[in-house]
C-alpha cells in the first residue's frame, strides 16, 4: 500500500511541476521561461525538480508528451469503439477535443506567447510527438471508412497523415487570426469561413460526403470568438 500512495505522490509532484511550466510558457514564452522560474512559483528546490525533469528540454518533453498522450488516449476510444462507423469515430474525436470556456480563456490568453519566436521549439515538438501517436489511429479509421464504402480515398494508408496536418493547420490558423483582431473585435464570419475551408479539405482527402464531418461545431466556435473579444474589449478598456 505504501508503494501506492508514494506512485501517486510521485505523479502528483510531476504533474505540478508540469503545470506549472506550462502556464509560465503561456506567459513568459518557452525560451524566455528559466528553471528558476518554475522552482519559484511552486516554491521548490532545484535537487526536488531534478528529481523529476534534469532540464528545460526535459520539461518541454513532458509537457507535449502528456497532451498527445491525453489526445491518443481519446482517439484510441473512439477508434476501439465497434458500435461507432468511421465518421461517428472521427466525429467523436473532434468533439472530445473541444475545450470547455475555462480552458478557452486560458488558450486566448496564451495565444500570443504561443505563436511568438519563443516558443517555435514548443510549436514544433507539440506537432512531431501529437502526429507520431495520432496518425496511426486515424489511419485506422480511415481503412475502416474505405471498407464501409463511405471514404472514397485511393490512399488510405498515407489519408491519416493528411487528416492530422489538416486538424493542427486549422487551429494554428485560427490562432494566428486571433492575432489580428481589429479593435471593433475578431471576425466571425472569418473564423468561420476558415474552419470551413479546412473541414471541406478534410472531407476531400478522405472522399467523406460533403457535410458529414464537424472540425468545429458552432456552439465551440461561438464561445472561441466571445472569448477572444471580451479579453480584446477589457484589453482597449
Amino acid at each position: 500500500m505504501a508503494r501506492t500512495v508514494n506512485e501517486a505522490a510521485h505523479a502528483e509532484r510531476r504533474s505540478a511541476f508540469l503545470d506549472t511550466a506550462q502556464r509560465l510558457m503561456g506567459t513568459k514564452g518557452y525560451e524566455q521561461m528559466t528553471i528558476q522560474d518554475v522552482l519559484n512559483d511552486l516554491g521548490a528546490s532545484k535537487g526536488a525538480l531534478y528529481h523529476y525533469f534534469d532540464s528545460k528540454q526535459a520539461l518541454l518533453e513532458g509537457i507535449v508528451e502528456r497532451y498527445a498522450e491525453a489526445m491518443e488516449t481519446h482517439l484510441a476510444r473512439c477508434a476501439a469503439d465497434p458500435d461507432r462507423t468511421a465518421i461517428q469515430k472521427l466525429r467523436g474525436f473532434f468533439t472530445g477535443l473541444r475545450p470547455n470556456a475555462a480552458e478557452v480563456r486560458l488558450s486566448v490568453a496564451a495565444v500570443p506567447t504561443w505563436y511568438s519566436d519563443d516558443n517555435a521549439a514548443a510549436r514544433h515538438r507539440f506537432r512531431v510527438r501529437v502526429t507520431d501517436r495520432i496518425v496511426p489511429l486515424l489511419t485506422q479509421i480511415v481503412k475502416q471508412g474505405v471498407a464501409e464504402g463511405v471514404f472514397t480515398t485511393a490512399f488510405a494508408d498515407w489519408a491519416g497523415q493528411i487528416a492530422i496536418e489538416l486538424i493542427l493547420d486549422v487551429e494554428e490558423t485560427a490562432g494566428r487570426q486571433m492575432l489580428a483582431v481589429a479593435p471593433e473585435g475578431l471576425d466571425a464570419a472569418s473564423v468561420e469561413r476558415i474552419v470551413a475551408a479546412y473541414t471541406d479539405a478534410l472531407e476531400r482527402v478522405l472522399g467523406a460526403p460533403a457535410g458529414s464531418l464537424v472540425l468545429m461545431d458552432p456552439a465551440a466556435l461561438q464561445t472561441w470568438l466571445d472569448v477572444t473579444n471580451d479579453a480584446q474589449s477589457d484589453g482597449a478598456a
